[in-house]
């Protein structure tokens, strides 16, 4: 990462945290079982995740969870493949600003839902996902424990197999199960 970039991230990390210090966020635990809305953040450029996050997605619904997707692309521009709809969403580098911060009102609108519960499926460390996840109004937030320690209010490790989305989702899903709330 050149020099430029990094310093692109600490500015754009101390913006997000004087942010966040003004929101006083609390978390609110939710179970699967009172989970009315949950909002999931994936890598939309992994074809392997495209696949396993429509899996992912038919599980919650049969659950009579509303979903909402939001496929994230670390590129320049959103691949022809993937078309949108009202609780599909794609969004790419383009749609934040130079230090990081949210400027595509589709993203702006996504961070700001309500979600009972946020689960972030996007296994690979990136400053811009943790921008997203970390604004959320989520009450909840869910994800891999390899990344920021900051992102999550609980965080699941999947030890070998932390890349892979179906387990770590699996893994989410049990433990989001047994939660108490």
């Amino acid at each position: 990462m050149n020099y430029f970039k990094k310093l692109r991230i600490k500015i754009g990390n101390y913006l997000l945290n004087r942010k966040l210090k003004k929101r006083n966020y609390k978390p609110i635990i939710c179970n699967l079982k009172h989970a009315k809305k949950i909002g999931i953040i994936y890598d939309s450029l992994s074809n392997e995740d495209l696949s396993a996050i429509k899996k992912v997605e038919k599980s919650y619904i049969n659950q009579n969870i509303k979903v909402e997707l939001l496929g994230f692309s670390n590129a320049k521009i959103i691949q022809d493949n993937l078309i949108g709809d009202n609780n599909h969403h794609y969004v790419c580098i383009k749609d934040l600003n130079w230090l990081f911060q949210p400027k595509s009102e589709l993203l702006k609108e996504f961070i700001a839902k309500d979600f009972d519960i946020l689960i972030n499926l996007y296994t690979n460390e990136d400053f811009c996902t943790e921008v997203i996840v970390r604004s959320s109004y989520a009450k909840f937030k869910v994800g891999p424990a390899h990344l920021n320690k900051n992102m999550h209010d609980l965080m699941i490790d999947g030890g070998e197999k932390k890349n892979n989305i179906l387990y770590l989702n699996e893994q989410i899903s049990y433990y989001l199960g047994i939660i108490n709330s």
